[in-house]
C-alpha cells in the first residue's frame, strides 16, 4: 500500500509557516446563496476565506443555501471553524484545508467534514497549533478507483503542533478512517482513510474507528501516531475486514508515542486470508501507559481474533489488556505479542 507520509509532512509544514506569516484576523459567514463551490464569493458575507499568502480567517458556516458544499481551492488556511445556534446540518468535502484554532457546533446537529479520496494525493484536513475539535464527524474517505499508473490515494486528517508549540487535539471528533473501496489489481492499490498524529498532538476524547475492508484484497483504514504524540482519553476501534483477503483496521504507536488512558478495541474476524483481523502495533520506544486494549476472538472457524503487538524497545506499562475468544468453533481468541526487546511492563494481562 503506497505511503504518502513525506508528502503530508511538507503540506504540514508550508500550512504551519503560512499560518504564523500574518497575525491578521477576518472573519466571512457562509450564505451558500450562489453555488455549492468555496470558491464562490457570492456565497459569502465577507469573501473567500484565502489569500495567498493565508490571512487567519474565523469562517461560520451559516447557510441556509448549499448545505452540501466544496472547499475546492488549494488552500484554504483558517483561524476557526463555527456551526453557530441555529445552522443546519452541512456535509464539507474537503480536498485541502488547515485549520489553525477550534472547531466548534453549537447548532446540536451532526456537521461533517469529508476528506476527500483523489489520484496520487488524496485530499488533506490539518489541525495545527492550539486547534480543539468540537462534535463534528470526520470521514477520510478510502480510494475509490484504480489507474493512471498509480493509486487513487484516500483521504488524510492531520493532527499537529505549530512554532508556537500547542499542540492539536481531535477533542469530542468522532473521526472515521475508511477502507479502500476497490480490489487492486497487480501492484496497483487504492489507498485507505487515514489519521495522523505528529508532535505531541492529542486524541482527547474523540471516537476513532478503523474500517476493515469489505471487498477482495482491499486494504483497511488506519491510525498512525508519530513522535511524542499520545491517544489521551480516545476511544480506537479496529475493525475487521468483511471480504476474503482483506485488511482490517489498524493502529500504530511509532517512536516516543503513548497510549494515555485510551481504549482500544481490536476486533477478530470471520474471514480468512492476510491481516484481516484487527491489529496495533507499538514499536520504537512508545509506551502504553494506563491503555485499556481489548482483543476479540474470531468470529468463524479457522478465522483470527485480533492482535496486540509490542516490539523493539515499546512497553505495555501499566496497560489492561484481555485476550477474549473465539466466538465459533474453530475461532482463534485474541492475541497478545512481545518481539524484540519489547516488555510488558506492569500491565494487566
Amino acid at each position: 500500500m503506497k505511503k504518502n507520509f513525506p508528502i503530508i509532512a511538507f503540506f504540514v509544514a508550508a500550512a504551519v509557516a503560512v499560518l504564523l506569516a500574518t497575525s491578521t484576523r477576518a472573519s466571512t459567514t457562509w450564505t451558500g446563496a450562489s453555488s455549492a463551490n468555496w470558491s464562490d464569493p457570492g456565497n459569502w458575507t465577507n469573501g473567500v476565506p484565502v489569500t495567498m499568502p493565508a490571512s487567519n480567517v474565523d469562517v461560520i458556516m451559516l447557510g441556509p443555501g448549499n448545505t452540501t458544499n466544496t472547499a475546492n481551492t488549494f488552500q484554504y488556511f483558517l483561524s476557526s471553524l463555527q456551526f453557530p445556534s441555529g445552522a443546519p446540518s452541512f456535509l464539507i468535502h474537503i480536498k485541502n484545508v488547515t485549520i489553525s484554532g477550534p472547531v466548534t457546533n453549537d447548532s446540536g446537529l451532526t456537521q461533517t467534514l469529508f476528506v476527500d479520496p483523489g489520484h496520487l494525493q488524496g485530499a488533506i484536513l490539518v489541525f495545527g497549533h492550539d486547534a480543539v475539535v468540537g462534535a463534528i464527524h470526520i470521514i477520510n474517505e478510502g480510494g475509490q478507483t484504480l489507474g493512471g499508473g498509480g493509486p487513487n490515494e484516500g483521504g488524510t486528517t492531520v493532527f499537529t503542533t505549530g512554532t508556537i508549540g500547542v499542540p492539536a487535539s481531535a477533542g469530542q471528533a468522532t473521526i472515521d478512517n475508511n477502507a479502500a473501496a476497490v480490489s487492486p489489481l497487480g501492484s496497483d492499490h487504492a489507498g485507505v482513510g487515514s489519521t495522523e498524529f505528529r508532535s505531541g498532538a492529542k486524541g482527547g476524547t474523540a471516537t476513532i474507528n478503523n474500517n476493515g475492508g469489505a471487498v477482495t484484497g482491499a486494504g483497511g483504514g488506519h491510525t498512525t501516531f508519530f513522535n511524542t504524540s499520545t491517544a489521551e482519553n480516545a476511544t480506537i476501534n479496529n475493525f475487521a475486514a468483511t471480504a476474503t483477503d482483506a485488511v482490517a483496521g489498524r493502529t500504530f504507536f511509532n517512536d516516543s508515542t503513548k497510549g494515555g488512558s485510551a481504549t482500544i478495541n481490536n476486533y477478530g474476524t470471520g474471514v480468512t486470508g492476510s491481516f484481516p483481523n484487527g491489529f496495533t502495533n507499538f514499536t520504537g520506544s512508545s509506551n502504553a501507559e494506563s491503555a485499556v486494549i481489548n482483543n476479540y476472538g474470531g468470529t468463524g472457524a479457522g478465522t483470527l481474533g485480533g492482535n496486540t503487538q509490542f516490539d523493539s524497545n515499546a512497553t505495555a506499562a501499566n496497560a489492561t489488556i484481555t485476550n477474549n475468544g473465539g466466538t465459533a468453533a474453530g475461532a482463534f481468541g485474541g492475541a497478545t505479542f512481545f518481539l524484540s526487546s519489547a516488555t510488558a511492563g506492569n500491565a494487566t494481562i
